[in-house]
């Protein structure tokens, strides 16, 4: 999905070009905070494709189109990290083709934590992503 030195370029992009508006943890300031369960429910049923495009074309918003795809993308890793959503080996592609796959996962699992009926024991079950996802996670997984 993301790896950890994808999210790390994306924390620095992030410092220099979103923090003053989106405030350092990524909670809001100026700009709205990118973490909560709002912002979630407002981009999970969305391609990541999405979001990466609305961060290029239109952040930050003094410098619109400034950023790079790669550093949009990276942006949205270090927000999937932030948002405690595992990564792995691979990066988060910036292509449109591989991102349109992909929708904002902890905000589908949040989704379903919330419509879930609760069961006689008192489990919910929440999806673990879609099926690419959880596809290549028991791959690389099972190549340790």
């Amino acid at each position: 999905m993301y790896s950890d030195q994808q999210a790390t370029r994306g924390q620095a992009v992030y410092k220099q070009q979103c923090a003053a508006c989106h405030g350092e943890a990524l909670r809001g300031a100026q700009g709205p905070p990118l973490t909560t369960d709002d912002f979630i429910r407002n981009w999970n049923k969305q391609p990541l494709s999405e979001l990466v495009d609305k961060i290029k074309n239109t952040m930050p918003a003094n410098a619109p189109g400034k950023l790079t795809r790669q550093q949009a993308a990276d942006i949205v890793a270090y927000m999937l990290q932030v948002g405690q959503f595992p990564g792995g080996r691979a990066e988060l592609g910036a292509d449109e083709a591989s991102l349109k796959e992909i929708t904002w996962p902890a905000g589908v699992v949040a989704e379903r934590r919330e419509s879930a009926p609760s069961f006689a024991a008192g489990a919910v079950l929440s999806a673990l992503g879609n099926l690419a996802q959880v596809s290549a996670e028991f791959s690389s997984r099972a190549r340790t």
